[in-house]
């Protein structure tokens, strides 16, 4: 039995490498514990990977590509390349992307393609940004406003 242990996190991984590195063993019975080394993937470090599987394959390195931010080279790979739904939903699981999920989920089993996908979600930040910053100068304009107001209230309260 071999055990794997698939890390996917953004980060790299920090975490033990063996059993001993997990347990604490005193000196004198480290000699009779069988130590069993973690073999470990990380999904931002797999490009020297390759799997049997196109799919697992897809999922590795658009995933790793998204984790750094390397959206030229899904472009380059994937601008006339569709992938299933459930790949985009693993994808958007993985990279903790509730909107690709969405999108995937949208595609009800259906294909799509990743790069207008990702277009569709820098799109979506452009817009939720637009309305944040709106939302903001509205805010700094009624601010003003109640600063000025205090501002007279307390002048008038002087005078008297």
């Amino acid at each position: 039995m071999v055990t794997i242990c698939v890390y996917y996190g953004e980060d790299p991984w920090d975490g033990p490498g063996c059993l001993t590195d997990m347990l604490k063993i005193p000196e004198q019975l480290r000699g009779i514990v069988s130590d069993y080394k973690m073999n470990l993937i990380q999904v931002r470090e797999s490009e020297g990977y390759k799997f049997h599987t196109d799919d697992v394959n897809t999922v590795f390195e658009i995933t790793r590509d998204i984790f750094k931010e390397n959206y030229k080279h899904i472009q380059e790979i994937y601008s006339e390349r569709e992938i299933s739904s459930e790949l985009g939903m693993v994808i958007g699981a993985i990279t903790e992307s509730d909107k690709l999920i969405q999108q995937a989920l949208d595609r009800k089993g259906g294909m799509q393609n990743m790069c207008r996908a990702l277009e569709k979600l820098v799109d979506e930040g452009w817009a939720d940004g637009n309305l944040k910053g709106k939302c903001l100068g509205l805010c700094e304009k009624i601010l003003a406003g109640l600063k000025s107001r205090a501002t007279i209230c307390n002048r008038d309260m002087a005078i008297y």
